[in-house]
């Protein structure tokens, strides 16, 4: 059945909006002193930490339903979202495993999350696999990893909202659940690497918070753990010293041939690794090396073990090091240094496939130990992941997926670098009708910035249009455009959206990453503002039109970027943000951020994160452009008392009529839209919504869209 839907279309065109029809609940100041070494800090707006307090919970309800009021005021609010509810139709393909015949993969919609899992055996036709999961609980499944050969899967499933997950087993034979169930598994720090006897797997296990301490208490880490097919949890064996680990992080792998179990101890930039015989665990791992740079290790082979670093060069390479000589000075180099950075790497017996970023894009190649090259070619560009498989059957999986590509899994032939399509996403809209180009623009130092444009194609290229303008540099993260459907639908209506990468990012390596951070992070605020003045000056967008974004550990660089900048923006989307840099450690994984931000504790940091804070350098009464903040209220990552303390300080600032308002996902959490389609399809209103009234675009309906 064929039906029609009112499409929006973008107009440079609109009236002026007056925002002073509505009356916005005002935020009480209760100054709290607060000494950093040898200074006195006033936090106003402190009270609002108390995300429980029943006071603050009003505050909130106030604030979103003004929000949501103001964002009412927006015309085709229906038709956006039914344009929104059309191009939300895709199951993503994604996290493909090919284990020996058996293919495994998930579908995932962006409105409802992880849709389950399904594994194809050979030339049948894929089934999903009926794992259970408790609905009526309101759980989703949140991730899995296949055994070795294929015979059993591992899953997790929690609230759509939170990190602490529930482990099971799935039985592909048997078609049932295991019974038993694993706690203390935290989807953002812990992982699961199966053993070569399929019945075994090692996990890493935290302290479960006490009931109402998901937002508020710091991580503790347990011990890496090795749990045995049909046992109970509490039979599990631990490795390692009995010693609660608060301030570091540790990560364990087992790649390769599976001999080795390696444990690598982030603290600040020092890596620790040890080792441990996998197939004989002894209580404690012996120490290998340690390193001042990142480090992640790809597996043994013949004895020897493999891993990626930026140790001695910034742009990576890929070492051989013998475990009984294992000093860095002993190392021997299998991939040297390119003039492009290497982000990721997989070994498959004496072949290695190496994902590079070359000036931002995303390039593939395969390298033989023995140095031969194969550069591999893929219908569409996008992110890879690279999943090896069974080690030793010659072949990998890799999923790819880009803004207008929602996601396909490829099987890759690794003797001929040929792919060959194993899923695709199914999509109302097609990736030839977009185009995405690179540019590149002067910093403010000078330094030259990647950045990516995508739009509709068609669209003249000198007409100044709507701009989204999203900025990460942050977490050695290499940007480029992933799948979104409320922008793809911006596209679509005639938007553009522009990604520069930004120093913080890992586009050019280490050096580019470290320039970033810390000390540097002036840096990559100066990258993102420079981002929108080129946009400017090449007639791309206008100031009136131009909306910036940022999320989660962007969130502060663009809040940064606003407050420093705020004449140069139309309107400031500010998502699951860090802002207030004095005390993000007290809320649960801030000491994690120490190795971006720098530590307040530290006299030095303090003055850095001092002086570029967003909560601490809001100027009096300043004109700022359109803001909204988005939050989930059970964000565990970044907790929304970050954004609540920044509306009021922001509103209280504020000197002209442009708006200043927070948006609530009410039992939402980190980076989630929604619980559920209705939920996240009206967020997503909201955003184009906002973006409608305070941007010089006019949303005109116009009918002839089939889908």
């Amino acid at each position: 059945m064929r039906w029609m839907i009112v499409v929006l279309c973008l107009n440079i065109a609109f009236p002026a909006t007056a925002f002073t029809d509505l009356k916005q609940p005002v935020s009480v100041r209760k100054p709290v002193v607060n000494r950093y070494h040898d200074s006195e800090v006033v936090d106003d707006y402190q009270w609002l930490e108390a995300m429980d307090d029943p006071q603050v919970r009003s505050w909130a309800l106030e604030q979103d339903a003004y929000a949501r009021q103001f964002c009412k005021g927006a015309a085709d609010r229906e038709a956006l979202r039914a344009r929104l509810k059309a191009v939300n139709q895709v199951a993503r393909v994604s996290g493909a495993t090919l284990m020996g015949n058996r293919l495994f993969f998930a579908k995932y919609n962006p409105a409802r999350g992880m849709l389950g899992v399904w594994m194809q055996e050979g030339d049948a036709a894929a089934v999903q696999l009926a794992l259970p999961l408790e609905t009526g609980n309101g759980d989703v499944l949140k991730g899995f990893r296949p055994s070795p050969n294929g015979d059993y899967v591992a899953f997790w499933v929690g609230p759509a909202a939170g990190r602490w997950v529930r482990l099971r087993i799935w039985s592909v034979a048997k078609r049932e659940v295991l019974p038993e169930t694993l706690l203390g598994f935290n989807t953002r720090t812990s992982s699961v690497h199966w053993s070569t006897d399929n019945a075994t797997f090692f996990y890493e296990r935290y302290r479960l918070p006490n009931s109402g301490g998901e937002l508020t208490e710091s991580f503790v880490f347990e011990g890496i753990y090795q749990h045995r097919l049909g046992q109970a949890q509490k039979d599990d064996r631990r490795f390692g010293a009995a010693v609660a680990e608060t301030d570091g992080y540790v990560s364990k792998s087992l790649g390769g041939e599976r001999r080795f179990l390696v444990r690598i101890h982030r603290k600040d930039a020092t890596r620790r690794v040890a080792l441990m015989d996998a197939r004989q665990p002894q209580n404690q791992f012996f120490p290998l090396f340690s390193v001042s740079a990142t480090i992640n290790y790809l597996g043994d082979w013949q004895g020897r073990l493999y891993f990626q670093t930026n140790q001695g060069s910034p742009l990576g390479r890929v070492v051989a090091v013998d475990p009984q000589h294992a000093a860095p000075n002993f190392w021997c180099e299998v991939v040297a240094p390119e003039q492009h950075a290497l982000v990721g790497a997989a070994l498959e017996r004496d072949l290695l496939v190496l994902s590079y970023r070359e000036h931002a894009q995303p390039v593939l190649r395969l390298q033989r130990l023995s140095g031969e090259k194969t550069r591999v070619t893929l219908p569409h560009g996008g992110l890879l992941t690279i999943n090896p498989g069974s080690f030793g059957d010659g072949i990998a999986t890799l999923s790819v997926n880009s803004l207008i590509e929602p996601g396909s899994a490829y099987c890759l032939d690794l003797n001929s670098g040929k792919a060959r399509l194993l899923a695709s996403s199914d999509w109302v809209l097609k990736p030839e009708d977009f185009v995405m180009r690179q540019v590149f623009y002067p910093s403010k130092d000078g330094t030259k910035v990647p950045m990516f444009i995508v739009e509709k194609r068609g669209l003249p290229a000198d007409q100044p249009a709507p701009t989204f303008l999203y900025g990460y540099g942050a977490g050695n993260w290499s940007a480029y455009p992933w799948f979104q459907p409320h922008i793809a639908v911006w596209l679509e209506m005639g938007g553009r959206y522009a990604m520069p990468g930004l120093r913080g990012g890992g586009e050019y390596g280490e050096t580019w990453h470290l320039d970033g951070i810390k000390h540097g992070k002036q840096n990559g605020i100066d990258d993102f503002i420079a981002a929108a003045e080129f946009l400017i000056k090449q007639g791309i967008t206008r100031t009136d039109q131009l909306a910036i974004n940022g999320g989660s550990a962007s969130g502060p660089l663009v809040a940064a970027a606003m407050v420093q900048r705020p004449e140069l923006f139309g309107a400031c989307l500010i998502e699951w943000p860090a802002i207030d840099m004095l005390r993000f450690k007290q809320y649960p994984g801030g000491n994690f951020w120490v190795w971006g931000h720098g530590d307040p504790d530290n006299a030095t940091d303090f003055a850095m994160l001092r002086k570029w804070s967003p909560y601490h350098n809001l100027a009096e009464r300043a004109c700022y452009p359109a803001t909204m903040l988005l939050l989930g209220e059970k964000d565990e990552t970044t907790a929304a008392a970050h954004g609540y303390k920044f509306q009021a300080a922001l509103q209280r600032a504020q000197s002209c009529s442009q708006p200043v308002v927070t948006r609530m996902i009410w039992n939402g959490g980190h980076y989630q839209y929604g619980n559920d389609e209705k939920q996240t399809l009206g967020t997503w209103v909201d955003v184009l919504s906002f973006l409608q009234r305070t941007l010089k675009a006019d949303f005109k309906s116009i009918a002839g869209k089939d889908t």
